[in-house]
């Protein structure tokens, strides 16, 4: 129970009284309410996911989820026999060796050494032919000659990009900003045209174009380039000079025109 008292303070003809509560069982509502909410929000952030004390696992790695390496690329020789990825590592008859694109050689430290028995208990591996890659020698590559050329007239759109695998983000932004203004058409070109580049699915193009071949076709691109830019400036310039022309011709007929002599002396019309 709370202990009411009363006070009188004279105040003029009035006396007014003030009822109050004891100050030693005041209850403390501020404090309590402030209590509570922080109590809430430290039981709110525990139970969000966020704050759980159980850390994530995956049942499976992320790399397991992706196509082997050794399936993708495995060889499938005729026979009962389990399949390999090297298929220089199974006795086949040569014509089954490297899917047919290519053979088997002698992985050496030393190419020059002629002695038959280390050659012949060296490891063997293929030796793919200039069109196709992959340890089985089945993937076939990209022409850098079509690269090139695809580079040279429709780098500006992002053809050589898409023609090498790299729809997104290459092949998009080169499109959308023209080459990077001319830039990057050039670096692409230079680039492509020098050495054998690599595409979306990690096997370099073929190495069939000649290095006079790619200075004397880029030399000649831009000689036509820079022939075209100057005969579209000099035909640019003729025109507004003619049309200057044009210009003095038309004030200097109407400057005539105005100073016509109607004085003193002048014929009569």
């Amino acid at each position: 129970a709370q202990a009411l008292k009363t006070s009188r303070v004279p105040s003029g003809s009035a006396t007014i009284f003030i009822l109050g509560t004891s100050e030693m069982n005041a209850p403390h509502g501020p404090k309590t309410s402030r209590t509570l909410l922080i109590a809430g929000v430290a039981v709110s952030s525990v139970s969000l996911q966020g704050c759980s004390v159980e850390v994530p696992r995956h049942m499976i790695g992320y790399w397991q989820t992706q196509e082997s390496y050794l399936e993708t690329y495995k060889a499938d020789l005729p026979g009962p026999g389990p399949s390999a990825l090297n298929p220089c590592s199974v006795e086949s008859p040569r014509y089954l060796q490297c899917g047919g694109h290519g053979e088997c050689r002698p992985w050496l430290a030393d190419p020059n050494v002629d002695n038959a028995t280390e050659v012949a208990s060296a490891l063997k591996f293929c030796q793919c032919e200039e069109a196709w890659a992959d340890p089985n020698c089945e993937t076939p590559r990209k022409s850098q000659q079509l690269a090139f050329l695809i580079s040279m007239f429709g780098g500006f759109f992002g053809l050589d990009q898409l023609y090498l695998g790299f729809f997104f983000p290459y092949g998009l932004f080169k499109l959308l900003t023209l080459g990077g203004l001319g830039v990057w058409w050039v670096y692409d070109l230079v680039r492509i045209g020098s050495s054998p580049v690599g595409t979306a699915a990690s096997f370099k193009v073929m190495n069939n174009v000649p290095h006079w071949a790619f200075v004397l076709s880029a030399t000649a691109l831009f000689v036509a380039l820079a022939f075209v830019y100057s005969a579209w400036s000099i035909q640019r310039h003729r025109v507004q000079k003619q049309r200057e022309v044009m210009m003095l011709q038309a004030e200097g007929v109407a400057i005539d025109s105005q100073r016509r002599f109607s004085g003193y002396g002048s014929t009569l019309s």
